[in-house]
């Protein structure tokens, strides 16, 4: 499997927190969050990194490099930005695999069937996370039985539902020919939604683990909770 992570925010939300730490690099524990990520990755089979870096990205090129566990991390810079869309098309040409590429948002981490994922047919699967308040997020729309993504809520829908984790896994032939905007776009608001009658989209549904470090409470109780998780992980693999 080959992963693509978005990992060119700002983190403004979190910079008095960090500073000007970029925030896939933000502290978690005794290392950057990005490392968690990427360990979590591996254990499920992840082998080859693309990293869409912008803000500091020289900063990220340091400390991460240009291997990770073994494996090659290749970087796609982006000298203005390009929101998660215009990240992924940037990066279109670091891609090797011809089947399918994992990709996911670089300030949160999410326990989902990334297996599941990966060995979908359909030309975009995504990662739909069940949660008891949905009022920081849009919320999924999706048919229970075929899985098909039906659409996206407005973000200040109160109640429990699934939202969208932040991880895809999209065929690379689908990606490399869809008419795509050029510059900044959203992923979401200006590939998923004009596509959503067109292309074949289907949710993976979860009830595992899911934070998002964007906002200071929720990198606070990352502190604990992502660690835990990626050594409960390892754990995991230890036992097989």
């Amino acid at each position: 499997m080959e992963a693509l992570i978005l990992a060119g925010g700002l983190g403004t939300r979190i910079r008095s927190v960090i500073g000007e730490t970029p925030k896939p690099l933000a502290p978690i524990s005794d290392r950057p969050f990005l490392f968690w990520q990427m360990e979590w990755l591996h254990l499920l089979g992840v082998r080859r990194f693309i990293l869409a870096a912008g803000y500091r990205s020289e900063h990220l090129i340091q400390t991460v490099g240009e291997s990770f566990f073994g494996h090659p991390v290749i970087y796609s810079i982006e000298n203005q930005p390009l929101g998660t869309g215009g990240a992924i098309f940037h990066a279109l040409d670091h891609i090797i695999t011809d089947q399918r590429i994992l990709v996911l948002n670089g300030d949160s981490m999410a326990d989902v069937p990334l297996q599941e994922l990966w060995d979908s047919n359909a030309d975009i699967a995504l990662a739909g996370i069940e949660v008891l308040d949905m009022t920081r997020y849009g919320a999924l729309n999706f048919d229970l039985q075929t899985r098909k993504l039906l659409g996206f809520s407005e973000k200040g829908k109160n109640g429990h539902g699934h939202i969208n984790a932040g991880v895809y896994s999209i065929r690379t032939d689908y990606l490399k020919n869809i008419n795509r905007p050029h510059g900044f776009c959203s992923f979401e608001q200006d590939i998923l939604l004009p596509e959503i009658n067109h292309a074949d989209m289907q949710v993976y549904p979860s009830r595992g683990f899911f934070i998002d470090v964007g906002i200071p409470a929720d990198y606070t109780r990352a502190q604990e909770l992502i660690p835990n998780f990626v050594k409960g992980k390892r754990n995991a693999i230890d036992l097989i």
